[in-house]
C-alpha cells in the first residue's frame, strides 16, 4: 500500500518543480526549504527535515511531473555542481550510498551518456539488488538441499520471485536489447 504523502511532501515537490523550471535542476535541502518559507524564518531542523523527506519528494516528482530525479550527498554540491564528473568513480561520490552517507539534495537527470551520477545511482541499486536476490535464491536452494522446504513451496517463493523482477515495461526493455540479449539475463 502507497504512502500518502504529507502536505509538506506535497508543497515540496511543486516547489522543487518551480525550481527546475526556473533552472535550479539540483536543489538542495536548504534551496528548498528557502523558496518554500520565502522571508519567513525557519530552523536547522527545519531543514533536517526536508533532508529526510527528500526520497519521498523524488518519488513524488516522479509520480506527478514524470521527472527522472534521483538523490544526491552533500559531496556533490562544491565539488561537481558547475563541473558534472566524468568518471563513474567521481560520480559514485555524489551518490547518498554507504554508511552515514545522508542525501543532500535532489537532482533532474540530465542529457543521455552524459550524466554519471544518474549512472553510478543505476549501478549500484542493481548491485543491491541483484546481492539481495542472489542471496535469498540461495537461501530458497540450501533450505530445500537441507529438507526444511518442500518443492512446491520452493517452487512458489521461486515463482514470486521471478514475478517480482518482471519490469513493468517489458516491451520496451525487449527494444533496447533487441542487439544483444546477454546483457540482462534473467528479465526476458
Amino acid at each position: 500500500m502507497a504512502r500518502t504523502p504529507d502536505r509538506l511532501v506535497t508543497d515540496l515537490v511543486d516547489v522543487a518543480h518551480a525550481l527546475i523550471l526556473e533552472g535550479t535542476t539540483d536543489p538542495r535541502a536548504n534551496e528548498l526549504a528557502s523558496k518554500y518559507y520565502g522571508s519567513l524564518a525557519y530552523s536547522a531542523g527545519t531543514v533536517e527535515d526536508i533532508r529526510r523527506k527528500l526520497a519521498r519528494i523524488r518519488d513524488e516528482l516522479e509520480r506527478k511531473y514524470k521527472h527522472q530525479i534521483y538523490l544526491v550527498s552533500s559531496a556533490y554540491y562544491p565539488k561537481f555542481r558547475k563541473s558534472p564528473p566524468i568518471t563513474l568513480a567521481q560520480a559514485r561520490k555524489c551518490i547518498p550510498l554507504g554508511r552515514g552517507v545522508r542525501p543532500e539534495g535532489l537532482r533532474l537527470y540530465q542529457v543521455d551518456g552524459e550524466d554519471f551520477i544518474w549512472k553510478a545511482m543505476i549501478d549500484a541499486r542493481f548491485s543491491t539488488g541483484n546481492g539481495a536476490v542472489k542471496k535469498a535464491i540461495e537461501k530458497v536452494a540450501t533450505s530445500f538441499s537441507s529438507g526444511l522446504l518442500g518443492q512446491a513451496s520452493a517452487r512458489d517463493i521461486l515463482e514470486s520471485a521471478r514475478r517480482q523482477r518482471q519490469p513493468e515495461q517489458q516491451q520496451v526493455i525487449e527494444r533496447i536489447m533487441a542487439e544483444d540479449t546477454r546483457l540482462l539475463p534473467g528479465i526476458s
